[in-house]
């Protein structure tokens, strides 16, 4: 808007729609490190060479002030607020909107989510100092931080009522939830509000308000979460089981299958384990899972009939 230049450092992992998405606006990117931390070392002796201005991520009063405008949204769209929940990564985001809350509510609880992988906000609130943390390898990367900033924790440690965590499989399962039942499409990092809600990491009754902040995943990981979100509810199911290695025999266990309203998703054969008999494959059949109650025991029992031992697994 302002004609202004702008570099952007990211770390060289970073998922190819952030990037795209940011040199949509005009942005030059570059990627440098493993982590946020490290990308974020090589912009401050970047922005020195350059003679540029190095805007802080996280840790810049201005950042945290426009960041701080969706704790004015709240408030302006609802009258009674009992808690906020708040995705935490370097700080910067909740300790703009908890400032705001706390300042016009303060009896509303603000309560911050990280991920289990990447706890540095929250050991730095419960031992009183800042702990830098190694592992980001998380799919929360947004929320990936090793280190939180300087202002963010005095402002956190002054404003927060709790940090929880969350597991990578709990936020799968939030981003799951909130494309089928909101339809709204969360990356890892925006979807950790919802995840400490769903998995009970968080006590709450009354007015709750969950914030989703960041939409921005790859189609192809988005793939990966929801098959692995389904599998994670028992959406998807996987029968196994061994039968003759001869014409007709697959379509028979598959006639069973459609005869009772089971969707086959993928099937899979093993024949070249030694410990199967060399007449015979393990056959792996994926397949939604019918929503009835015990339909899943029928399928086992008619195939059971027609002498096939199948059995219900994972995939």
């Amino acid at each position: 808007m302002y004609g202004l230049k702008s570099t952007i450092v990211m770390p060289k992992y970073t998922p190819w729609i952030k990037i795209s998405n940011t040199k949509k606006y005009g942005a030059e990117v570059i990627l440098e490190g493993q982590s946020y931390y490290e990308a974020e070392k090589y912009a401050t002796e970047l922005a020195k060479e350059l003679k540029a201005k190095m805007i802080h991520a996280y840790d810049d009063p201005f950042v945290i002030a426009g960041q701080g405008t969706i704790g004015w949204e709240i408030i302006e769209d609802l009258k009674d607020i009992d808690y906020v929940i708040v995705p935490v990564g370097g700080g910067g985001l909740i300790s703009g909107i908890a400032s705001v809350i706390k300042t016009i509510k303060p009896s509303t609880r603000v309560i911050g989510v990280q991920s289990e992988v990447t706890p540095s906000a929250y050991l730095s609130l419960k031992q009183g100092r800042i702990i830098t943390v190694d592992n980001t390898d998380t799919i929360a990367d947004g929320i990936a931080v090793k280190k939180i900033g300087d202002l963010t924790f005095d402002i956190m440690q002054n404003t927060l009522d709790d940090v929880v965590l969350v597991s990578d499989q709990e936020i799968v399962n939030a981003i799951l939830i909130l494309a089928e039942s909101a339809k709204v499409i969360a990356e890892g990092a925006g979807a950790v509000a919802v995840a400490a809600l769903l998995s009970g990491k968080i006590n709450v009754k009354g007015n709750v308000v969950a914030i989703v902040s960041g939409g921005n995943i790859d189609v192809t990981i988005l793939a990966k979460v929801l098959y692995k979100g389904l599998v994670q509810t028992g959406r998807l199911i996987m029968l196994k089981g061994l039968i003759p290695d001869r014409p007709g025999m697959l379509a028979q266990v598959t006639g069973v299958l459609g005869r009772l309203g089971v969707n086959i998703v993928e099937i899979r054969h093993e024949r070249y384990n030694p410990l199967i008999r060399p007449n015979y494959t393990e056959v792996d059949i994926i397949v939604e899972a019918p929503p009835e109650e015990g339909a899943v025991d029928r399928v086992i029992e008619e195939l059971s009939k027609l002498g096939f031992n199948f059995k219900v697994e994972a995939p």
